[in-house]
């Protein structure tokens, strides 16, 4: 069995060698990045085993006052979200800059060393969550192209819509109930972007943390998207009314 410290260089080694993804869903809350497995399936047994060493050797922190176990190394946090690191299909990582700016635990061991990439952070900061988008648009409107492109929906069309997909729980925030639909995934990407765009002609803004969203109401739910152009939306986000005083607040 190799040591801790072949370990944590095996380590090092994969995590240069794989993609990593900015979180733009998670951009305005929790910045993040995240790789899967499924981008480098050659890897899979090396993923699995670094998921365990996670596990094993990382520490506690808290997300929202939920516990995780995440591995501090040389400017990154590390963590996954399976309980067994078996069933592991991403793991995510982020840095001081972004943890800080948003008041989420950033707790590293002695010894650890800063990041290195702190310029990179704050561009992706600035890309995803504040003033404008790398298109020049303002986040949360719906331009004249796009509401050309993608047409108003009645109630019914969203009902039917609503009716013909699959929504999945997003068990990686607990403390915020909700459930979402990749675009890519639904039964129609063109109507679930139709949908997005009647958010963003017909919504109200609510504050969801540090940034103002818009939500719109179908029936006992709410929908939002996390307000980027249309046609870069990757995700359609819904929560029961009920739970709405939880988390979030009307501005």
């Amino acid at each position: 069995m190799a040591s801790k410290d072949e370990s944590e260089k095996q380590f090092q080694t994969w995590v240069d060698s794989v993609h990593w993804k900015f979180a733009k869903t998670y951009a305005k809350h929790a910045p993040h990045e995240y790789t899967v497995t499924e981008w480098k399936p050659e890897l899979g047994k090396t993923f699995t085993a670094l998921a365990h060493f996670i596990c094993e050797h990382g520490q506690i922190d808290l997300y929202h006052g939920h516990p995780f176990t995440v591995y501090y190394l040389n400017g990154w946090k590390y963590w996954i979200c399976d309980e067994n690191p078996d069933d592991a299909t991403l793991i995510n990582r982020t840095c001081e800059e972004w943890s800080v700016k948003f008041g989420l635990t950033w707790n590293p061991p002695k010894g650890f060393k800063p990041v290195k990439n702190a310029g990179r952070a704050r561009e992706a900061l600035a890309k995803h969550v504040f003033g404008y988008t790398p298109e020049g648009h303002p986040k949360q409107i719906l331009t004249p192209e796009e509401d050309a492109k993608h047409p108003p929906m009645s109630l019914d069309e969203m009902r039917a819509f609503i009716a013909a997909n699959e929504w999945t729980n997003a068990k990686t925030m607990p403390q915020c109930p909700h459930y979402y639909l990749v675009v890519e995934h639904a039964s129609s990407p063109f109507d679930c972007l139709r949908f997005v765009a009647q958010i963003r002609r017909a919504g109200y803004a609510h504050n969801f943390y540090h940034a103002t969203m818009k939500y719109l109401d179908v029936d006992e739910w709410y929908y939002w998207s996390m307000g980027w152009p249309i046609e870069e939306t990757e995700v359609l986000n819904r929560a029961e009314k009920r739970l709405q005083g939880n988390y979030v607040e009307v501005s």
